[in-house]
């Protein structure tokens, strides 16, 4: 855990990672030659004048890894006349994939998006450097970067729950990697912290050791129904606390002393998780749906589109934001945002951001974070000084540990409560140390026989800390 306590108000002052440890963004070079694009121009409208559909090209928008022609029509051509012959145009053009947004949104004009063969990834770094980012609140993550190049951004405490899926799963992972390496430059962990669950592929490990996290990465089946279960339970205890104070909404803590971070559950591969598990988790993952966001707990799930799977289609209906890459037919594309289109998009991060509330959706380009990145984030905050403070005396986070088995001992019984109280911690800390307890062995986990008991005698304990 690389981070420190200030007692006076009980928040970390650990701070959010610089962005210069990320790759920078050079001058991008995914614009084709003007006499390229011109060329392309023409041919879009002499394919469709092939079938005796007038369109006239007002503008063209070179993007990541398709390119835009804005297009008005010819007097009396309807917009499903243009539709009807878009795979006729595909196989003139000789095309892999082509879109047309009609209109686009806000215009008179319709878009023809076709695959850009000069593609080039987005950094993440330029979404994080870009003004919009800094200007945004500190709950936003960094989602990709639109036709115009226009940062598309995510706030987690206004927009309750995100779904991430397509077919691609590294496209899937690094949307998901570039959410939390963006929480990691933005946010402090008062404002979020993070449980990862990710018990099939274990691709989140390597965020291990920030201190957003209020439990390492969860790997284990069996874990990942207790610590979703964790999750369930701080939401009933922030129910609780907000009732005891008559208030609607965790914002309103935010100038006193019991203050609380948003906490985001990141549940990945879910498409891969057995029935078993799913039927263990229904009930807990339910109320976090309906009841966490209005108490600052938010659900961003990964998975591969399977329409066979009962926690996918849960999520698929119940959660209003999702992201959706390329698909594999039309049928799995109207599954998740009840239309056409992702199946036409060109791959390489292609995705679509839908809002099903307004059955909008923005075409932009995810963003692109290296494993030697993330591992130099991580360093970053493993590097910090590892210090909390009891009274006014500064203690290393081990010695801490040791504090909080002494008083565990005392009292014979393991409670989060307990620990919180005794070293005047945030509950979310002691949460932290109390499951450090269970990982060595020192107390029976949540979820056992006999959640707390204490498992090691004091004799036991001074062994084990000598080593």
């Amino acid at each position: 855990m690389a981070y420190s306590k200030n007692i006076h108000t009980g928040r970390f002052i650990s701070v959010p990672a610089p962005t210069d440890l990320l790759v920078e963004d050079h001058a991008a070079t995914f614009c084709p030659d003007p006499l390229e694009l011109e060329i392309m121009a023409d041919l879009l409208v002499e394919s469709f004048e092939a079938y005796n559909i007038k369109i006239s090209v007002a503008g063209i928008i070179p993007g990541p890894t398709i390119i835009r022609f804005e297009a008005t029509l010819g007097r009396g051509v309807r917009i499903s006349e243009v539709k009807a012959i878009q795979d006729n145009i595909m196989a003139a053009l000789d095309l892999p994939s082509m879109d047309i947004e009609a209109p686009i949104l806000g215009t008179n004009l319709i878009g023809i998006d076709i695959p850009n063969t000069h593609k080039n990834v987005i950094r993440l770094r330029s979404i994080l450097d870009s003004e919009r980012f800094v200007r945004a609140s500190r709950t936003s993550v960094a989602l990709g970067m639109n036709i115009n190049c226009d940062p598309i951004l995510f706030d987690i405490a206004t927009n309750r729950h995100l779904l991430i899926t397509g077919s691609d799963p590294i496209e899937i992972e690094a949307l998901c990697n570039s959410i939390v390496a963006s929480s990691l430059c933005k946010a402090y962990p008062y404002d979020i912290r993070m449980v990862m669950v990710d018990p099939v592929y274990n691709s989140s490990r390597h965020f291990n050791g920030i201190p957003h996290l209020l439990m390492p990465v969860v790997t284990n089946p069996i874990k990942a129904t207790n610590a979703i279960r964790r999750v369930k339970d701080e939401l009933t205890r922030r129910m609780e606390l907000l009732s005891k104070y008559s208030i609607r909404s965790i914002d309103s803590l935010r100038l006193t002393r019991n203050a609380l971070p948003h906490i985001v559950l990141f549940l990945n591969s879910i498409d891969s998780l057995s029935p078993y598990l799913i039927d263990n988790w229904m009930d807990d993952l339910s109320e976090i749906l309906s009841k966490g966001p209005g108490f600052g707990i938010h659900l961003i799930a990964s998975s591969r589109v399977n329409t066979d799977n009962r926690l996918f289609l849960e999520l698929n209906d119940r959660i209003t934001h999702k992201v959706i890459f390329r698909v594999n037919d039309e049928d799995e594309s109207r599954a998740v945002i009840h239309c056409g289109g992702a199946e036409q998009l060109a791959g390489f991060g292609d995705m679509l951001f839908y809002d099903s509330s307004t059955n909008i959706s923005i075409r932009s380009n995810c963003p692109t974070i290296t494993p030697i990145e993330i591992q130099d984030l991580v360093s970053y905050f493993r590097k910090k000084t590892n210090l909390y403070t009891i009274g006014d005396q500064p203690i290393e986070a081990n010695t801490l540990f040791e504090h909080a088995v002494e008083i565990v001992l005392r009292s014979g019984r393991a409670t989060i409560p307990l620990v919180q109280r005794s070293l005047n911690l945030d509950y979310s800390d002691a949460v932290v140390l109390i499951y450090q307890m269970e990982q060595e062995h020192i107390t029976e986990p949540l979820g056992s026989d006999d959640p707390g008991k204490v498992l090691v005698t004091r004799e036991q304990w001074n062994t084990i800390k000598q080593g």
